[in-house]
């Protein structure tokens, strides 16, 4: 395996967020320039004279009245300057279900166990690799990136230097750009894993647009990539997108002039998993309208039923009619026949894991430009539908 082990992978805690959370309230409570540090962070204090009465509990239980227990991660506090902060640890998981709103609805009990004067401010932040809390608005997302000083600061003891740095480096990690030249030959499986705290989607990125070769046979097509993780698939999931800029529409969906035939936005979509033995790849031609909206905000729209009847029409030509877009040459397979889809085809690809990362980005610009000309194709027999 090409992934750089350190002492928290070697000793299997690399992705417990239990174990980071233990590391800053150990270095809160007896470094004090991480303290000071930390402090200025979530508090916004100015001098280390400023720290006074703060606090930091780590996973304290508090009893809502319905008896139901939460535990966030972390929480900071001061009583002078009665100031709360929830702070939930996270690396490569999402939020649990409920999780947040738990914890929001819980911010009296918070206050009361805390002995905290019930005017206090609570402030709820998410510390991850990527943003899961967009539509919670209550929270703040905070990058681990953003803490790349707080780690900066030395120890008395060695053995939690050692510990500093190592998070330090994962920190560092995360802009660290990789060359394709230097590990075509290895596994992509292996590679497309988090190597310390670089994200796969910001790795895989940096990979084909180091690759000469690819880049050269994918000229007009922008390029954008995105790692999260996936409930369905209980693990952390990659897309790579491939889209032309004429591929999108001027006209977007809340015109009330938009029909199926003028609000359109094309992408190649490419979906990936790492298994223990193999990789996943599904390849998707994706048609949204312009701008993509889920289907419950778009019954919003006056013309709604319009568009979704125009593509569900545009669908079934497709699939059923004389169109000689696709044939069953290529391996994919059409979506169902509704005006709500998402993709109009897809084909799902297994790969060994071992397989090189030479071998897998092969195989994806294969696909690539099998589909390009799908889609210009396509686009032009919608403008005409």
């Amino acid at each position: 395996m090409t992934a750089q082990y350190d002492i928290l992978e070697v000793l299997g805690i690399s992705d417990r967020e239990d174990s980071f959370s233990n590391l800053i309230s150990y270095l809160f409570h007896n470094n004090s320039d991480f303290k000071y540090k930390f402090s200025e962070k979530f508090f916004g204090i100015k001098k280390k004279s400023d720290l006074g009465d703060i606090e930091l509990k780590v996973r304290n239980k508090f009893i809502m009245d319905e008896g139901k227990h939460i535990a966030p991660d972390l929480i900071l506090y001061s009583k002078t300057l009665k100031k709360i902060a929830v702070i939930e640890v996270k690396v490569f998981s999402g939020p649990g279900e409920n999780q947040l709103s738990d914890y929001e609805n819980g911010k009296d009990v918070i206050k009361n166990d805390l002995k905290m004067d019930v005017n206090s401010s609570i402030r709820f932040y998410y510390l991850s690799l990527y943003n899961a809390v967009e539509k919670h608005e209550n929270w703040t997302y905070v990058s681990w990136s953003t803490l790349y000083e707080i780690f900066s600061v030395k120890d008395s003891r060695e053995d939690i230097n050692i510990l500093i740095k190592t998070v330090h480096n994962r920190i560092e990690s995360i802009s660290k750009k990789l060359s394709y030249e230097n590990i075509k030959n290895d596994s992509f499986g292996s590679y497309l894993k988090w190597t310390l705290w670089k994200s796969p989607a910001a790795k895989l990125k940096d990979l084909v647009l180091s690759n000469d070769a690819f880049v050269s046979k994918i000229i007009g097509l922008n390029i954008d990539s995105y790692s999260g993780f996936a409930p369905a698939e209980n693990c952390v999931q990659t897309n790579l997108y491939f889209w032309k800029n004429e591929w999108k529409s001027d006209i977007e969906c809340t015109d009330n002039k938009s029909n199926v035939t003028n609000c359109y936005d094309f992408h190649i979509e490419i979906r990936i998993t790492v298994n223990d033995s193999n990789l996943e790849l599904t390849f998707r031609l994706d048609h949204h309208l312009n701008p993509y909206k889920p289907d419950k905000e778009m019954k919003s729209c006056s013309n709604y039923n319009e568009l979704y009847e125009g593509r569900k029409k545009f669908i079934s030509h497709i699939k059923y009619g004389n169109s000689e877009c696709f044939s069953k040459d290529g391996g994919y397979e059409y979506n169902s026949a509704a005006g709500n889809y998402l993709y109009l085809v897809k084909k799902v690809v297994q790969v060994d894991n071992n397989k090189s990362v030479a071998h897998v980005l092969d195989l994806i610009l294969n696909e690539v430009k099998y589909l390009v000309p799908k889609i210009d194709a396509i686009k032009n027999e919608l403008m005409s539908f």
